[in-house]
Parts: structure tokens; C-alpha cells; sequence
């Protein structure tokens, strides 16, 4: 699908993990509606319920919490945050030092 995304590389277990190598490969995370970043603190993602059940299950299980049995809407993207600890990206208890923003095409 066209739209922005994010990736996620050069992936440790945690924040002070020495690596000897480039560490592993993270997600690709969209499409996106926009990525923001604030002072290096946070980044700030929108994106459609489908991509915050794929990539933030804990979220997307929050949000069905919150609606109490209501079916959830896909009218409007759901905003979401990464944060930055110790210079990294935070994603799924892994910590990445590195991220690249782009916009795919596709037919």
C-alpha cells in the first residue's frame, strides 16, 4: 500500500547491549499517515487500526478495552509514539539505533 514508513535496524535486546556487529534488523512499521519527532524524546506515528493491530498489539487490545464491546472505527488514524531511551528507538522490548523514513509506492 502507498504511504510513509518507518524502519527499524540495528536492533539490540537492551540499551547498553555492547555489540560486536550491526546488530539485527528491525520492523518495517505503515503505512503511515506521518512520522513526527520531538527533540529526539519520542517519535510520533499515525496509522490506521489494521497497522496499530499488526505492529502495537498491546495498544490495539487497550483500544478494544476502551470501547467496551463497540466495534472500533477505521474512519481516522490513531495516533501512537515510539520512545527513545538512551538514544534508541523502543519497539517491542527491543532497542534500535538506527531508523529510516520513506515513502513506498504501489501499484
Amino acid at each position: 500500500m502507498t504511504g510513509v514508513y518507518l524502519h527499524l535496524f540495528h536492533g539490540r535486546n537492551a540499551p547498553d547491549e555492547q555489540l560486536d556487529d550491526w546488530g539485527f534488523d528491525g520492523p518495517t512499521i505503515g503505512p503511515l499517515e506521518y512520522v513526527h519527532v520531538t527533540y529526539m524524546c519520542d517519535i510520533k506515528i499515525a496509522a490506521h487500526l489494521d497497522v496499530i493491530e499488526e505492529f502495537f498489539p498491546e495498544k490495539f487490545a487497550e483500544m478494544k478495552s476502551w470501547a467496551g464491546g463497540r466495534e472500533l472505527s477505521d474512519v481516522h488514524p490513531t495516533d501512537h509514539h515510539l520512545p527513545v531511551v538512551d538514544g534508541l528507538v523502543e519497539h517491542d522490548g527491543k532497542f534500535y539505533g538506527d531508523f529510516s523514513v520513506f515513502v513506498k509506492e504501489e501499484a
